[in-house]
């Protein structure tokens, strides 16, 4: 027994408007939802430009010297000849924070570059205030302020910290430093007729 296939010629008249209708039907959708793609959406974008954006500089000066990052110089005043143990002399810093945010610092003291001295024969401390001279025998200079951190012996190339705590320092401020440099009391004989050079650090650091 063979089978027909309805054509839509064979169907009802009924029938074969329904299958007309859905197919329009089917025609309109898919042209709705394929052609959607093909729209060009129009758009708008703004560029917004600056000005200069640029960063600070931390920049500690001493006695107005040291001018820049990383920046040293020589303080020749700095110096003493024939003192023996016990005899201290003391010199005057002024530390400014000429950067752009404020910062804390903190004050080492090193062997410099000439050094002939045995390890027991330096000692170094700083303090806040001034030099207060001494003019006798033996000469030991002191300093108005308060102590800043424990005197230190040169024992060693190290970097020995002179300020036990770091030191608020606001962007365009200073302060006053002395520092105490002597001949120990405990200086060996063999110290004698010896040289050296020291070098004072002071570092700052931003506070954030």
């Amino acid at each position: 027994m063979s089978r027909h296939r309805a054509t839509p010629a064979s169907l009802p008249r009924r029938t074969r408007h329904r299958a007309a209708l859905a197919l329009a039907l089917v025609a309109a959708l898919g042209v709705g939802v394929g052609g959607g793609g093909t729209y060009a959406f129009w758009n708008d974008r703004a560029d917004v430009g600056t000005g200069s954006v640029s960063a600070g500089t931390m920049d500690l000066r001493v006695d107005d010297q040291a001018v820049g990052q990383g920046a040293g110089y020589t303080k020749s005043s700095i110096a003493f000849a024939n003192r023996t143990p016990g005899e201290y002399e003391a010199y005057s810093l002024t530390l400014r924070n000429v950067g752009d945010p404020p910062g804390t610092y903190r004050l080492e003291a090193l062997r410099g570059g000439t050094w002939t001295y045995l390890d027991d024969a330096v000692v170094v401390q700083a303090y806040t205030g001034s030099p207060v001279e001494d003019t006798t025998y033996p000469v030991q200079d002191t300093c108005s302020g308060a102590a800043l951190g424990p005197e230190q012996l040169l024992t060693s190339t190290s970097a020995f910290s002179l300020t036990t705590s770091a030191r608020s320092l606001a962007a365009g401020a200073q302060e006053s430093v002395c520092v105490r440099i002597g001949i120990s009391v405990n200086a060996g004989n063999g110290n004698q007729g010896k040289t050296g050079t020291l070098l004072l650090r002071a570092t700052l650091t931003q506070v954030t």
